[in-house]
């Protein structure tokens, strides 16, 4: 019995953290990543510059 309870403990944990740890993971390497440092303007950015009241959250 103590074996399953283990067993599901340690599945469950694993299943909860594997997720945010990925994403823990990409985001540090998304930091190091030498083309999101060029700062270059995207499209949203442009479109927001040329219509300030345009709203692009929801239609």
């Amino acid at each position: 019995m103590t074996a399953i309870i283990t067993l599901a403990t340690l599945t469950v944990v694993t299943v909860a953290l594997a997720p945010g740890l990925a994403e823990l993971a990409r985001m540090r390497e998304e930091q190091t990543n030498p083309i999101r440092q060029l700062r270059v303007p995207t499209r949203r950015s442009q479109a927001e510059a040329l219509h300030p009241s345009a709203s692009f959250h929801g239609a």
